[in-house]
Parts: structure tokens; C-alpha cells; sequence
């Protein structure tokens, strides 16, 4: 916590100054406070945040591995706010969906980038009804450097979602893909218990790998401020 300004020094009451040996003096104690207009950021911190195309399933999984009651719906742009959840100790974080032109201003534009600076790890959240998965993700990639070159370097993981709507062979295809490229990957539905399990699984073991090169966890920021005196 920082002080931004100081506050003023009211006098003694009437009634002491009316008392007060030196009355003039008592009401000469009185001191006023500094004055400035300041604008305040609102930055939210997160150990992971969810990133996708609208409808890729971000605040359904937000829901289903927290206790989050974020809006989900049928159709683009749900998400209007950052919204976010725990996962045990772990903080997630579902942020609105990012189109094509999202760098420039375009669908609910780039405000949003404010509050990926503290995260320590972008979970990419890829819909298995894509026709073709690993160039959806590099479409999202590519939007997301042109964002933030920060984001962009920060570590990753993929989520493919809805996998309870595609074909054991679409999911064992784009896996194969994605582990040519290096990504860690795990297809998961809201439905499959096994496959929430295993998102949970690699989100703290990519957590873990990476704790030497991340910032600190959410909940050591948060609690890292000094209590007012």
C-alpha cells in the first residue's frame, strides 16, 4: 500500500479551545489536508487465465473446476468482464473472447490486458469443433502477439474443449499435433468428470515446472501489502 496523500489535522473541539489558556494558539493547530485528482488501475491478479474465441467453452470450465458462477451462454461475447474462481489454492481467471482484429479495438477490444500482467500461465481454450484445431490456436496465437508481446511469452498450455462433441480420432489427431509443436495438451468436457480431473492435473504440474521464471502466485501478491496503521 502506498500513501498517495496526507490527510489534514482538525483543532482541539470548542470545547477545549474555549478552555485552552492560549486560545489562539489552539486554533492555529488546526492544518489542512494535500489535494489532487488521481486516476487508480484496477489490476486483477490470476495464477492462470483463460483465453479463446468466443464459445470455446472458457466460463463453463471456470464454472466446472471453480466455484464460480460466471454467465454462460449460446452466443458470442457472454463474457463482458473478467471473471474469476479457485481452484484449491490456485486462482483462475476467464477473460472475454478475443476475435480476429481484437488488436484493433475490434469486439470488446483490448481493455482486458490490464489484468493479464500478473498471470503466470495463458491456458488456450481451443472448441474440438473447430475443423481444424491447431489452426485455430495459431490464429489465437497470432492475435494475442499482436496484442501483448508480454502474454504472448507468457507459458501456455491447451485445453481442447468439448471433447464429449467430437471423434476419439479428431482428438487423438489434434493431441498428436499439438505434442509435435511442444504445447501441453488435454482434450476436456463439463460432462467427463476424468477429463476435469486431468485439466486440473496439468494446470498445477505446468505451474510447478515453470515456479523458477514465474511472478509470484496470486496469493502471494495479494497478501504481500502491509497492513494500514
Amino acid at each position: 500500500r502506498e500513501k498517495i496523500l496526507s490527510g489534514g489535522k482538525g483543532t482541539l473541539g470548542n470545547l477545549s479551545i474555549k478552555m485552552h489558556p492560549y486560545r489562539k494558539g489552539a486554533t492555529e493547530m488546526e492544518r489542512q489536508g494535500e489535494k489532487a485528482e488521481v486516476t487508480l488501475v484496477l489490476k486483477l491478479t490470476a495464477d492462470v487465465i483463460f483465453m479463446g474465441y468466443p464459445n470455446a467453452g472458457k466460463s463453463s470450465l471456470l464454472n466446472k473446476l471453480t466455484n464460480a458462477k460466471a454467465k454462460t451462454a449460446a452466443y458470442e461475447f457472454t463474457t463482458l468482464e473478467p471473471q474469476t474462481g479457485h481452484m484449491g489454492t490456485t486462482k483462475l481467471m476467464d477473460l472475454p473472447g478475443l476475435i480476429d482484429g481484437t488488436h484493433e479495438g475490434k469486439g470488446l477490444g483490448t481493455a482486458f490486458v490490464q489484468h493479464t500482467e500478473y498471470c503466470r500461465m495463458v491456458a488456450h481454450l481451443v472448441g474440438l469443433e473447430a475443423e481444424k484445431p491447431v489452426k485455430r490456436y495459431q490464429e489465437l496465437r497470432k492475435e494475442i502477439l499482436l496484442i501483448s508481446e508480454d502474454l504472448y511469452n507468457k507459458p501456455e498450455v491447451v485445453l481442447l474443449t468439448k471433447s464429449d462433441e467430437s471423434t476419439p480420432a479428431k482428438i487423438t489427431a489434434a493431441i498428436k499435433q499439438f505434442e509435435k509443436l511442444g504445447i501441453p495438451v488435454v482434450p476436456c468436457s463439463i460432462l467427463d468428470d476424468d477429463s476435469i480431473e486431468k485439466v486440473k492435473a496439468l494446470l498445477e504440474t505446468q505451474l510447478q515446472k515453470h515456479k523458477d521464471e514465474l511472478p509470484k502466485t496470486s496469493t502471494e501478491i495479494e497478501s504481500a501489502a502491509p497492513e494500514s496503521p
